[in-house]
């Protein structure tokens, strides 16, 4: 598995739906993401990210806009998903990098 800096074309609406990569898969070995959805209908924001990740990395994900929304993940284990939160006109995810926390 790679644990280098990675920037990566992805395409995640917010659909609500689950998603679990193959940990076997060029994916995984990439990001160390291991779940992640994009869901809809949030209180105060409209759309949140969520993911489960192997590794302390900081993810930025873009949405169709160009905007970008970033959480860092320091130490896994202490939290099975990790959340960012965010209102777009463009919600699908399109784009993911990471670089070391």
């Amino acid at each position: 598995m790679s644990r280098q800096p990675f920037d990566l074309p992805v395409h995640w609406p917010a659909d609500n739906v689950v998603n679990w990569p193959d940990k076997d898969g060029d994916f995984y070995k990439k990001t160390g993401i291991n779940m992640y959805m994009v869901q809809n209908g949030g209180l105060f924001y409209t759309y949140e990210v969520q993911i489960r990740a192997d590794w302390p990395f900081t993810y930025t994900f873009y949405d169709e806009t160009g905007d970008s929304y970033s959480l860092s993940i320091l130490m896994v284990g202490m939290s099975a998903e990790h959340e960012v939160s965010y209102n777009s006109d463009r919600p699908t995810i399109v784009r993911v990098t990471g670089t070391h926390s």
